[in-house]
């Protein structure tokens, strides 16, 4: 076996098990896939939150979800890890990048009366590709114990909200698995897995890598898949 192939097996191994830690579905493409962050409450429609979004050909991007009841109207998102500010792009609301919709499940019932009770929820995403995020994905996978504070902004309210650790690390992975799937589709002589931290003029004046391989990444092609 070469060095190259021992290289690509421990990447496509590492790739494996990243991918475990993200709910992956398949798409329209030879082999294609898009992971996201799992769920943590299965089957509710409650979900407030901002997640990393990863597709097999090693493109990434920022997503926010908001799922309640009422209406916030968000079309950006801000970042706040120690005293710096990242803001994405404000996407119009007639975006293909930019779902609204609502929901209606029924909640109790009694068939005597003929009388049912619906629960009304609804829900906006919000896609920020081709770089639009303003480093938020990057900074995030990159901030460590630092403290991640999100906001869902634009609208007449705003949702604020402090990221767990276990969030903060799924920035951290998604970003791996986006490189190495793009180191995959490019393999280079004698590729074998590393691990660096590098240090640069970002969060706080000091930024750290999760790995070397964390190289900028090119626009985004992915065509639209709604979820």
């Amino acid at each position: 076996m070469t060095l190259a192939q021992a290289g690509t097996q421990q990447v496509d191994a590492r790739i494996a098990h990243l991918r475990r830690s993200f709910d992956c579905i398949d798409v329209e493409a030879p082999s294609g896939f898009v992971c996201s962050m799992k769920d943590g409450l299965v089957g509710s429609l409650s979900r407030k939150r901002i997640e990393p979004v990863v597709t097999s050909s090693g493109t990434i991007f920022l997503r926010s979800v908001y799922r309640d009841r009422d209406w916030i109207y968000h079309d950006h998102v801000i970042v706040r890890i120690g005293d710096q500010e990242y803001v994405s792009d404000a996407l119009p609301a007639t975006s293909s990048d930019v779902t609204r919709r609502e929901t209606r499940r029924q909640s109790s019932s009694d068939r005597r009366r003929g009388r049912y009770d619906e629960d009304r929820y609804v829900s906006e995403t919000v896609r920020y590709r081709g770089g639009s995020d303003n480093g938020i994905v990057r900074a995030i996978a990159e901030a460590g114990d630092a403290k991640v504070a999100m906001r869902l902004a634009g609208g007449p309210r705003v949702f604020d909200k402090i990221l767990s650790n276990d969030e903060k690390r799924s920035f951290a992975d998604a970003m791996e698995q986006a490189t190495l799937l793009r180191r995959r589709a490019t393999p280079a002589t004698g590729d074998t897995l590393k691990t660096a931290v590098e240090t640069d003029g970002g969060v706080g004046g000091r930024r750290q890598s999760r790995a070397a391989e964390f190289a900028a990444l090119g626009n985004d092609h992915w065509s639209r898949v709604g979820r």
